[in-house]
């Protein structure tokens, strides 16, 4: 995903890639906080497609979000931000707000 001179079909299953570890991911925290990172700096990707992948994969990321506050403030705040660029393309908008209900079904089960 880093790599933008990567084809980005390859970039595009990158990021999907990345939201397929969802859960698997929450008791890594290093590996966790990195997975994000890639993502929320991939938002920025010049290709539509792989931003909204990468929108998507930030929606699956939520089982492994649970018990890092940080990381799922940020995560919040990144789509909330994406949902909100009116510059950006509107299906990319649209994911973004799929995938920020994805965290909040997700961590649903997790409140009180």
């Amino acid at each position: 995903l880093k790599d933008r001179e990567e084809d980005e079909d390859v970039r595009d299953s990158a990021a999907d890639a990345l939201g397929d570890l969802g859960s698997s991911l929450g008791g890594h925290a290093g590996l966790l906080t990195d997975t994000v990172q890639t993502l929320r700096d991939t938002l920025e990707d010049e290709d539509g497609d792989v931003r909204w992948s990468v929108a998507s994969a930030l929606g699956q990321l939520g089982p492994s979000l649970f018990g890092h506050p940080g990381l799922l403030r940020d995560t919040v705040q990144t789509l909330r931000d994406t949902i909100k660029d009116e510059g950006e393309d509107e299906d990319v908008r649209s994911h973004a707000a799929d995938a920020l209900g994805d965290l909040g079904s997700s961590l649903g089960g997790h409140a009180g």
